[in-house]
Formats: structure tokens, sequence, C-alpha cells
């Protein structure tokens, strides 16, 4: 606590009897008002999956280092808690996508919901960063500005209005106050509605700014063999999904190339888990958590087959050659194809598409939705693991053109963009 004080004159008139005159007489004192000691700004930010929780990380040490006046407080997941955010609760326990997927969770993901909004309204944060998990977050600002209008809120990663429910520009725009979008094409399908958006590139150009390939680290996994990464996905539907598919990929592989050495990255808290899936489809494989040996084979890894998501730009960033895919159940499927408009899934695509570059020939990576057959995947494997083939050659072609210009705002790391734009909303 901290005293302040002010001087303090005091003058008392009275009447003299004896020499009936007035008499001055004058105190002096102090006043001391009590004030809290710290005044730092508090910033409450929430993320739903691990894609989020990077960036998360990455926003709170450029925030530290734009200011020193803040204090941090939320949802997140490992990276964040190294920062110094103790989540509220698990991170896990809100990362579902897709309608029949979320329905056996309903009931605790709306728990969830009403425990954030009162954590909320007790901390009274001075402004408030959602970033991802785009349906917890929105009725969480929707509930907390019911009741605490005048708090700022600030969305990190746009929803995907350009591939369903377009009329979200509008939701948004009622909801938030400033959107920080990845993608350059982003900000004006927002703005039109009225929403202050900005590209602030995509976050992971950060995080392979300095990444190097390293080919001669392939002797340490396979005697003259290639290294092939699957990536079934971050979630737990997704890998109950595609750990099948990847099995008979990888049978595929090994039938025709026995010395290739195949293995799946995964996260901390989802290891057991993809191990669980592994063994259930009788797939043996080496599945690794561990941060340096995943740096490790990813510089030697000559192919990638991977669930369509963030991790398809990443692979890109790194200059490995891919195929990508993504299968829903059959009911997420049926209402996926009624509303998207979507050509492709695959992120790279994607931007490609938007950006209407008419260099390449489309989509730069061959990929499947929905309907996946490990034959074709295999298919594409055999194309692009040679490096000559003119496939091969335009996917690394438009993977440099990603990383130098459609990526970047200029030249500046998208997280001190990101920060910028959340301290001018204090």
């Amino acid at each position: 606590m901290v005293l302040k004080g002010w001087l303090l004159l005091q003058t008392k008139l009275f009447w003299s009897t004896k020499r009936s005159f007035l008499i001055s007489q004058t105190n002096i004192s102090f006043l001391y008002i009590v004030s809290p000691m710290n005044a730092n700004k508090k910033i409450y930010i929430i993320a739903g999956e691990e894609s989020g929780d990077f960036l998360g990380s990455s926003l709170i040490k450029a925030l530290k280092t734009q200011r020193k006046d803040l204090d941090f407080i939320g949802i997140g997941g490992t990276k964040m808690k190294k920062e110094g955010i103790s989540s509220l609760f698990p991170m896990h326990e809100i990362s579902f996508m897709g309608l029949f997927e979320i329905l056996p969770h309903i009931f605790k993901v709306k728990k969830r919901i009403e425990q954030t909004v009162q954590h909320i309204l007790n901390e009274k944060p001075d402004v408030i960063v959602t970033i991802d998990a785009q349906g917890f977050c929105k009725n969480i600002i929707k509930k907390v500005k019911e009741k605490q209008a005048n708090i700022t809120a600030i969305h990190y990663v746009a929803p995907q209005v350009w591939a369903w429910k377009p009329h979200r520009t509008k939701e948004y725009a009622k909801i938030f106050d400033k959107l920080l979008c990845i993608l350059p094409f982003e900000p004006a399908l927002f703005e039109k509605d009225g929403l202050e958006s900005h590209f602030v590139g995509h976050p992971i150009i950060d995080k392979f700014s300095h990444y190097q390939k390293n080919k001669s680290l392939k002797e340490n996994f396979t005697d003259g063999g290639h290294v092939i990464t699957l990536l079934p996905g971050s979630r737990k539907q997704e890998i109950y999904q595609h750990m099948p598919i990847l099995k008979a990929f990888a049978d595929r592989v090994k039938a025709n190339e026995p010395k290739t050495f195949l293995y799946i990255p995964t996260i901390p808290h989802m290891h057991k888990y993809v191990q669980a899936e592994a063994k259930k489809n009788n797939f043996e494989i080496f599945i690794t958590a561990d941060e340096e040996k995943k740096q490790t084979l990813f510089q030697a890894t000559d192919f990638a087959c991977a669930a369509t998501g963030t991790v398809t730009l990443e692979l890109a960033l790194m200059k490995i050659p891919m195929t990508s895919f993504y299968k829903m159940n059959f009911f997420t499927r049926c209402i996926a194809k009624m509303v998207t408009k979507l050509q492709y899934l695959n992120l790279v695509n994607v931007i490609f598409q938007f950006m209407s570059d008419k260099r390449f020939t489309m989509p730069i990576v061959a990929e499947q939705a929905f309907h996946v057959k490990a034959d074709t995947l295999y298919a594409y494997y055999q194309t692009l693991i040679n490096a000559q083939h003119p496939e091969h050659i335009a996917q690394m072609k438009a993977f440099d053109i990603l990383q130098t210009h459609y990526l970047r705002n200029n030249n500046t790391p998208p997280a001190d963009l990101a920060a910028k734009h959340v301290l001018n909303s204090l």
C-alpha cells in the first residue's frame, strides 16, 4: 500500500472577551490517503486449443517487452503457463470441433462458460483477448458484455467466414471491439460490417524464422530410407478418425520401402491418447511429444502426410513436401457439405486461391476431404518424394512465396503487431 499526504491548513477565528477583538489560530496537519500499490493494467487472455496456446504465449512475451505494468490472467495451456498464466481450468476441456463432437460434452462446456464469465466479472480486466475457440469465446464475451458493456474485447484469429457462415462478420462486429487477423485477405471481409480489423501476419512466421533443414540427421533414424512425418491432428476426435487412415498409408509405404522411417509427433497431453489409438489399430510406430526430438525429426523429414490445419502452414515454412486430408463423421460431413462453399481445405491452397495468384496451378498441395483413401495418399507420396518432379518443384516455389509475401505484414513480427493493437485498446 502507498500513503499519499497533503498539507492541511485549518484556521479558526474566535472572539477574545478580554481584549474585544478577533484572534486567528492556524493548525497544520497532514491528511493521508491510502491507495493501492499495484496500478498495473490487467489483461485477460483465453486460448482454447494448442495453436491458441502458442499465439497466447507469443503475445504475452511481446506485451511484456513493450510495456512493464501488465498483469495476465485467463485460460491457456503449457506455453501460456510458462509466461505466467495460471489457467482457470485445463484448456483441453474446451477444445472441440464439430457439432456432433461437442454434444457429449455440452453440459461441461456450458459450466466452463459460466465459470469463466464470473471469473472475468470478478477480476475486472482492462481488456479481454480471446484466441481461436470461436464458439466458446463468443458466448463468453456476449455474457460478459450483458453485465459490463464497456469492457474492451479483442478477438485474435478471425473465424473462417471465407469457408462457411459468412454472416458471422455481422455477428462479430456486434460482439467484439477489434479483430486481429492472421491471413492477408481477412480484414476486408469484416471491415465492411464496421469491425476494426488488422492483418498482423501469421505467428508461425516467428516460430520458423530460424529453421534450417538438415538431411544428414536422417542417418540417426534410417539406413538409406526416407523419413516420413504422419500428423493425425491435435484433437481427440481427429486422432480417432485419422489413425486408421495413417496406418493404412504406412503399411503401403513399408511394404515397398522397408527402410523408410515413419513417426508421429504429438503434444504432451495427447501423447497417451495417440499411443492408445495406435495400439487399438495395431499400428507399430514411433510416437514422441519431446520438443527436441520433434525438431530433429522435422529437420530430417522428406515428406509429410498431415491432417488439414495450421500444421500444413508449418510444414510449408519448413519446406517439407506434403499431402493433406481431413475425415469427419457422417453427420458433420453432411452438414459441412451443405454450408461450405470452399473448394479447398488445406490452408496453403486457400491462401493462394484468395490471393488470386496466377503463377501456380491449383491445388498447390494435393488434398483429400471427407472421403479419404490411403491408396490416393500413397500415390501423392510417390509423386512428391521425387525432388525433380514438377509438382514437387512447384510446391517448393509456392512455399517460398508464402513465407516472403503472404504470411508477413512487412517485416514486423506478428506478435509485436498484435501486442501493439492490444496496448492501443488500454
